[in-house]
């Protein structure tokens, strides 16, 4: 439902010529993105079918924490594609509770 009317929100706004005139680069990017994300619901839906569903909350908690370094790691590599978050102590204390929690989740004794 959300989806679905999202699609019909949004599809007012949408130029859908736009595809056409992409340049290979970001046609892949595209595609890449189009199968990320259908790739990862199918692994979403196949894992909740065989772990318990507070690991998969733990593993899917530090989604960001990967997001974070891999724009570190790419804004190293390349400083003209991605630049760098900048990260305060908060956010920093913030990663390392939510990667403590995750980890206390995953490793935790079963009730």
């Amino acid at each position: 439902m959300i989806y679905g009317g999202c699609t019909l929100f949004f599809s007012v706004f949408a130029k859908p010529k736009t595809i056409f005139n992409l340049n290979y680069f970001h046609a892949a990017t595209l595609i890449f993105c189009a199968l990320n994300t259908l790739i990862a619901y199918g692994a979403f839906s196949e894992v909740l079918e065989h772990w318990e569903a507070s690991r998969v909350s733990a593993v899917l908690a530090s989604t960001p924490i990967i997001t974070l370094l891999s724009v570190e790691f790419v804004s190293v590599i390349a400083p003209n594609l991605i630049a760098p978050e900048k990260l305060t102590l908060v956010g920093i204390l913030g990663a390392v509770l939510v990667i403590t929690s995750s980890v206390a989740i995953a490793l935790g004794k079963p009730s």
